[in-house]
């Protein structure tokens, strides 16, 4: 037997896809620098226009996190936490290159870095801790 829900149906599904990015594991966030240009452009320098936005979710398993995924990330850098969005680029157990040398990322732990050099990333703190890494890029939108 076929359902129609009609237009209170569509009314009621429509809210509660709101809810969820009002309330829910769905976020929204804009580029604000150029350190990820060209994957994700920022307001520039200085911020004169309106960054991509960045649509993530806090609902993901770290387990299927995979070398070159974008991901939003939140780290101390004095006297300021910042939020912002890096690709990963080391995962738990990996062996990276670091400078001239190699180094393994511990477990729980991530290695995330920015498309430009002129990010902080952990070329310059070092692995993030696996809580710092609090969502996965699921769209980049955009601007004009």
């Amino acid at each position: 037997m076929k359902r129609s829900f009609g237009l209170a149906g569509l009314l009621v599904f429509g809210v509660a896809v709101a809810v969820l990015f009002v309330i829910g594991p769905v976020r929204v966030l804009e580029m604000d620098g150029s350190s990820m240009e060209s994957l994700v452009r920022g307001q520039g320098n200085p911020p004169s226009k309106h960054g991509d936005k960045v649509v993530f979710t806090q609902w993901f398993s770290k387990k299927h996190l995979r070398t070159n995924d974008l991901v939003v990330v939140r780290y101390e850098w004095k006297p300021l936490t910042v939020v912002n969005v890096r690709k990963v680029a080391g995962l738990p157990g990996q062996e990276i290159v670091e400078g001239e040398g190699k180094k393994v990322v511990p477990s729980e732990n991530f290695y995330v870095v920015a498309v430009s050099t002129n990010g902080i990333d952990s070329r310059h703190f070092g692995p993030l801790k696996s809580d710092q890494v609090i969502g996965k890029v699921l769209y980049v939108w955009r601007r004009d």
